[in-house]
């Protein structure tokens, strides 16, 4: 699911008669958009991004964008098939992960260019550092993101989890970080390495 316009919160569909696109308001009143999308889409991944919602098309290898009034376009995938999920990252771009053909981080520009860096696995889950600013919120340096955690501990997290966590923490992101780029002292990670420094993966292919 993904925060779009108005309150509203955006979601894939499959499983129904065609695959689609659905939004749900803060009334909760839903709506499913299915022109435009190949029946057997499979649509996965979803994330806010230029010019409206982004999402992955599994089964048919595609990136689709869909306005907030449902009007959608599709992009062909790369050489590596099964897209599965997509973050909006700081560079305007959308980072997405690949399953087939050995795996792949995605990047896709606004206009549908595709760049792949290969994996050496089957990637599935994917996100911006909480370093990195985001439409909603402005990135944390890595201390103060240790400090909320420090503080939710008991509340949103493990006590045993943090107790064992945050000393090993600074060494545990360090190598993650030098893969990134400064800002303000701080390093960032996550896609934000990959924007910066993508050949921490693999040499990228462009498709």
């Amino acid at each position: 699911m993904a925060l779009g316009a108005n309150g509203n919160v955006w979601f894939t569909a499959d499983g129904v008669d065609d695959a689609a696109i659905g939004r749900i308001t803060p009334n909760g009143v839903v709506r499913l958009f299915s022109a435009g999308l190949d029946e057997d889409a499979d649509p996965r991944g979803i994330t806010a991004g230029p010019g409206g919602l982004w999402f992955t098309e599994r089964d048919e290898n595609k990136i689709g964008r869909i306005t907030i009034n449902g009007a959608v376009t599709q992009f062909d995938g790369g050489s590596h098939d099964e897209p599965t999920r997509i973050v909006a990252g700081p560079d305007g771009n959308l980072w997405y992960t690949a399953r087939g053909d050995g795996g792949a981080i995605g990047r896709i520009t606004p206009t549908g260019t595709v760049t792949e860096f290969p994996t050496q696995g089957e990637p599935e889950g994917i996100a911006v550092g909480a370093d990195s600013d985001r439409p909603y919120k402005k990135g944390w340096p890595l201390d103060d993101a240790l400090d909320e955690i420090r503080a939710q501990s008991g509340r949103h997290f493990d006590p045993d989890l943090v107790e064992a966590f945050l000393p090993i923490a600074p060494g545990a992101f360090a190598e993650l970080y030098d893969a990134g780029h400064g800002r303000g002292g701080q390093e960032t990670a996550s896609v934000t390495a990959l924007v910066n420094q993508p050949e921490a993966l693999r040499e990228p292919v462009a498709s």
